[in-house]
């Protein structure tokens, strides 16, 4: 999606409103470094795109549902530079450690760009 920003956005606001687009020379993995050691981003990151997971969920569960692709590539982004633990209220961690190895191959196996490159990271 963020490669077409710029051009929705353009036809999604209103004249008066100036849009500033920020962080695309950034890579998804290094937007997330960026935000990993906020506090405010520990207690609210909300990525998850799982529609059913968010429509089912009550006030007690994580604000993501920890399987779907945005959620997969957080989650192991977060884990692999060391910033996991931090996110406990986003992030359902106990099920994230036992799933941990099936999901790492899940992104491994995908061929999908923004897959790629967290699949990327876990190389270095």
């Amino acid at each position: 999606m963020s490669y077409i920003d710029q051009v929705v956005s353009v036809a999604l606001t209103p004249r008066q409103l100036e849009v500033l687009h920020l962080g695309g020379d950034a890579t998804r993995t290094e937007k997330t470094k960026a935000i990993a050691a906020d506090p405010l981003a520990q207690a609210h990151l909300d990525v998850c795109t799982n529609g059913l997971y968010q429509g089912r969920k009550d006030a007690s569960s994580p604000v993501n549902c920890g399987v779907c692709d945005k959620c997969v590539r957080t989650i192991i982004t977060l884990d692999h530079l060391g910033y996991l633990d931090a996110f406990q209220k986003c992030f359902d961690l106990a099920h994230y450690r036992s799933h941990r190895e099936a999901l790492i191959a899940r992104l491994l196996e995908s061929s999908q760009p923004l897959d790629r490159e967290a699949a990327a990271l876990l190389a270095t």
